[in-house]
């Protein structure tokens, strides 16, 4: 799927929720109508920023309790905008109506789909959401601005295994980024795996491009 960023919105004008799926749609073009593989998007929060009054409509009453327990404006909206935009992808994927797609919550807050075949996974921060879904098995995704990683040396004994941190690259700003990216991979693991920040990130390796078993 394509991002949902920019042409969509040079003609936007207030429409509520129906134009807010339409500009969904046109943003991130079609989708297969019954996916058989793991499908991503990734959108850039300010701008659907505009569309934030008919996004709040499209969220149930448990998304709102939760939203309504952030502290800040900016905050809440940013969660208002991921939800709806998450709800928005899977509705284009599974050919539903937004309203009709069974998101909820599940003990350990994450969101799930329940009886309906399928796991979605969401991961929002700073200016940026990403949402997955897939239709093979679990699924988890986790999205860091790339600035983030200027910090990332002080914890890199909780990030990485010994074996990755012995592999680690010798210049700074390198290995910074290699550690975010390590960050990106276990978080997203560990969500898969619903299991979370229980399980520490230095117990086990994360390599690039090799499947972990979740044993889910």
């Amino acid at each position: 799927m394509k991002q949902g960023m920019g042409n969509a919105f040079a003609t936007m004008a207030a429409g509520g929720a129906p134009a807010l799926a339409k500009a969904f749609e046109e943003a991130f073009g079609h989708g297969p109508a019954t996916p058989s593989a793991v499908c991503v998007g990734v959108a850039a929060l300010s701008e659907w920023m505009p569309w934030l009054a008919p996004a709040q409509r499209l969220l149930d009453a448990a998304d709102q309790q939760r939203i309504a327990r952030k502290l800040r404006e900016r905050d809440r909206d940013a969660v208002v905008l991921a939800y709806a935009l998450h709800r928005l992808f899977l509705a284009h994927l599974l050919q539903l109506e937004p309203g009709e797609v069974p998101l909820r919550r599940d003990d350990a807050g994450r969101p799930c789909l329940g009886a309906m075949p399928g796991c979605t996974s969401l991961s929002h921060s700073g200016n940026a959401v990403a949402f997955a879904y897939s239709p093979l098995g679990v699924v988890g995704i986790d999205i860091e601005p790339r600035g983030r990683s200027a910090g990332m040396a002080e914890i890199a004994e909780r990030v990485c295994h010994p074996d990755e941190r012995a592999a680690l690259p010798v210049t700074a700003a390198l290995r910074n980024e290699a550690l975010l990216a390590t960050w990106v991979r276990k978080e997203a693991f560990l969500k898969a795996a619903g299991v979370g920040l229980a399980c520490e990130m230095e117990t086990f390796s994360a390599p690039e491009q090799v499947v972990l078993h979740t044993g889910a």
